[in-house]
């Protein structure tokens, strides 16, 4: 995957603490029981109340809308810095890599499309947003996050607007959105796993160049 996926990679991380959290916001899903045995009366009510979208403080959607635009738009900052502050820019265009990096680079983008999604889905299910708008909102912001830096690559003359990379985050986005909107649930999940290659001492060098030395340039793009 190339560097751009980083501060996706990350972001992920900052959100994934609100899965658990997602889960108690939806009293409809099936795999969630408020009720025990044991709970009295008294404590069937407080437990109906305390998890109804009805009483989430509307200062959390606040929260939510400003912390991932500002979220979105430091990781911007960062990637530019980091990324694209070194090559020259150009004009709009597109590039055609579908038959690079064995199409893991794909894998990547269609990785961080369906993640991002779940995870800043459970955000917006955390402010009190139903169930059917928290997966739009959620699918729609990672997707145009995603788009978003492929146009950034579209205006730089060492990449350009990739349609396969657009195809594969349109592919995670729905993977996640239409599994949740059919079944509630995520039976097929994306994921991966990674260890670091111990190189040759005459390749060491080509790869600290490619792939970087750092463990989460080495973990994103050492496949």
């Amino acid at each position: 995957m190339r560097k751009n996926l980083i501060s996706i990679f990350l972001l992920w991380s900052l959100f994934a603490y609100a899965q658990d959290s997602a889960q108690l916001q939806d009293p409809a899903r099936e795999n969630y029981k408020f009720e025990r045995p044991a709970d009295s009366a008294m404590s069937k009510a407080i437990k109906a109340r305390v998890f109804s979208p009805s009483v989430v403080p509307p200062t959390r959607k606040w929260i939510i809308g400003i912390g991932t635009t500002a979220t979105y738009a430091t990781s911007f900052i960062y990637l530019n810095e980091a990324w694209y502050k070194g090559y020259p820019r150009s004009s709009f265009h597109a590039f055609n890599d579908a038959g690079e990096w064995m199409q893991v680079d794909k894998a990547g983008h269609a990785w961080t499309a369906y993640n991002t999604g779940k995870a800043t889905t459970a955000l917006w299910r955390w402010a009190g947003v139903n169930e059917k708008n928290s997966v739009f909102l959620g699918s729609g912001t990672s997707l145009l996050y995603m788009l978003s830096i492929e146009y950034l690559d579209g205006r730089s003359a060492e990449w350009g607007w990739s349609w396969a990379d657009v195809a594969a985050d349109f592919s995670g986005s729905i993977l996640f959105s239409a599994q949740e909107l059919g079944w509630k649930e995520q039976k097929i999940q994306l994921k991966f796993s990674s260890h670091r290659n111990n190189y040759q001492a005459s390749l060491n060098d080509r790869a600290n160049d490619l792939f970087g030395k750092g463990f989460y340039e080495r973990l994103l793009k050492d496949y």
